[in-house]
Parts: C-alpha cells; structure tokens; sequence
C-alpha cells in the first residue's frame, strides 16, 4: 500500500514544481510592481501589466524547461506552446489589470491585496492546469508533430535546431 501511495504522489510531483515556479515568477512580478507603483509612480494598469508580463515569461520558461522538460522539443512545438500561453495569458491579462484597477479604484483595496486577489482567483487556480493539459500538452496534430517537418536534404542543416 506504500508504494502505491509513493507512486501516486509521484504522480503529482508536476503540480508542486509548477506551483514553485509560479512563486518565484510572482516574486519577482510583485516587485516589479511595487517598485513601479510606489518607486516610480507609475500608474496602477501599465505598472500590473510589467509585473505579470515579466512574471509569466519566468513561468512560462521555467515550467517547460523544469516542470514539462519541454526544452529539447522540435522548434514548431514549442511556437505552438508559446502561441497557446499567450493566447490564454492574453485573456487573463486583460481581466487581471482590470479586476486590480476596479478593486483598488472603485473598491478602494489597496494594490497588494487588489493584486493579491486577482492573482489567486485568475492565475493561481487555472495556470498550472492549463500548462499541463492545454500549454505542453503532448502534440496531436500533424502540424505540431516532429513528424510533420520536411527531411532535410543530404548534408544541409537540421531545420528543427536553432
């Protein structure tokens, strides 16, 4: 029963890691913003959106290269994952600086929970579900297939390196 139970916690070794990640990137997304915000004065939208973007880039990175061990894949898998993040992030970006903006603004919650608040609810929640089963996902179209690109010829340069 042990080892069945090891086995299963195993299992679940992606979601602690993702979860690892996604705090460091959010470390350095709310000091990015705090330091906007408060440092430099800048308003609270431009000041959120640095932070995330800058977050999200490190959690991108990090889970494909730790978390996923998606960085030895064919250069069009990983366009396909980075235009699948973005296209989910772009979302969730624009309701994030909008959700913190009303909070702080018309709620009157100060930044940090404001943040706080729509970090938890917007990223927190979805983010590492959506990494595994949607973002680095095991490529099932041709399009996203190794398979899919054309041999190079003899002697030229592999098209998949680079």
């Amino acid at each position: 029963m042990g080892g069945a139970l090891m086995e299963r916690l195993k299992g679940q070794m992606w979601l602690a890691k993702s979860l690892l990640v996604a705090g460091g990137a959010s470390v350095v997304d709310y000091s990015l913003v705090l330091t906007l915000a408060y440092g430099f004065n800048v308003s609270t939208v431009p000041a959120t959106l640095t932070g995330v973007v800058i977050g999200a880039a490190i959690n991108f990175t990090g889970n494909r290269k730790l978390v996923f061990k998606a960085s030895g894949v064919p250069r069009n898998v990983m366009i396909w994952q980075f235009v699948r993040y973005v296209s989910v992030l772009a979302v969730l970006f624009a309701i994030h600086a909008k959700v913190v903006s009303w909070l702080r603004g018309s709620v009157g919650v100060p930044l940090v929970p404001s943040k706080m608040m729509a970090d938890f609810v917007l990223l927190g929640l979805t983010q590492p579900l959506v990494f595994k089963y949607f973002v680095f996902r095991k490529p099932t179209s041709r399009s996203e297939s190794p398979s899919s690109l054309p041999s190079p010829a003899p002697g030229a340069a592999d098209p998949t390196r680079g």
